[in-house]
């Protein structure tokens, strides 16, 4: 019986357990979670099927948890089980995790699946969660070529089209499509918490579009923004440079906003034609 491990029993690992579980790829899905009751809801809708075995046979490990835990998780189970068993985790940050890694196990392959959702909890879990998606690996020189191979074939058979980029890269680009926009979701609908009831009765819907991100978990989105922070600082500046570039146009130059406005408008669209 292909058995694999759920380490984190909410919305990214239970998807990966519903979505692994109707494509057949494994048949018994152990859960882990810190938080009992949690365990015990997954296991209740049929997400896991039962608690998770310190040292049992598993054919792959998955690690849901946050960001800020991801590291110490790893170096536990690396002492629980084979090394010959591929671990992977689904965190938004790479550098800063193998950065906590006193060693990195050469059976841990470093994932993030491009899904997800600002709900949380494994009865927001959906098999369908990772298709069509993007999922980055980040492989170091010593990982295992075995590990790696399995971990692919398990993102290909829930969905998603793989691909390898480095921990630097992949922290870059996810600042910003990723975690920049949730920074500036948060300081937005901070603002308007800031202002007077008025203002609170004429959100329209680009508002509600735009500010969906802000209802991320806070923890699992506390974690990501530190974890970050390096990159966010620059990416920071430059978006300043950009909004005071706009703001100068929008007084000086009503043709030339209007044609920017265009070039961005057209790229945007480009993006998912």
């Amino acid at each position: 019986m292909r058995t694999l491990g759920i380490v984190g029993t909410g919305l990214i690992g239970g998807s990966v357990a519903l979505a692994c579980r109707e494509r057949g790829i494994f048949d018994e899905f152990a859960g882990l979670d810190k938080d009992c009751s949690k365990l015990e809801i997954a296991i209740q809708l049929g997400v896991c099927d039962r608690p998770l075995t310190s040292g049992e046979n598993l054919d792959a490990i998955c690690v849901s948890v946050p960001t800020g835990s991801i590291a110490s998780t790893i170096e536990s189970l690396s002492t629980q089980f084979s090394a010959d068993v591929p671990i992977f985790d689904v965190g938004s940050v790479k550098g800063s995790i193998l950065k906590e890694l006193h060693e990195v196990p050469e059976n841990f392959v470093p994932s993030h699946p491009i899904a997800g959702s600002e709900k949380s909890g494994a009865h927001e879990a959906r098999a369908d969660l990772f298709n069509d998606s993007v999922c980055v690996i980040t492989p170091s020189s010593g990982t295992n070529s075995r590990c790696v191979d399995r971990v692919k074939k398990i993102w290909e058979g829930i969905g998603a089209r793989v691909i390898e980029l480095s921990p630097e890269t992949h922290d870059v680009s996810l600042g910003l499509t990723s975690h920049l926009p949730h920074l500036l979701s948060y300081a937005i609908v901070e603002m308007l918490s800031e202002e007077n009831e008025i203002a609170h009765g004429l959100v329209g819907t680009g508002f509600k579009d735009f500010s969906r991100i802000a209802e991320g978990d806070a923890r699992v989105w506390s974690d990501i923004l530190s974890a970050n922070a390096g990159v966010l600082a620059e990416q920071t500046d430059q978006l300043i440079e950009k909004l005071l570039e706009i703001v100068r146009l929008a007084q000086t130059d009503k043709r030339a906003l209007s044609k920017r406005i265009d070039l961005v408008r057209s790229f945007r669209q480009s993006l998912y034609d």
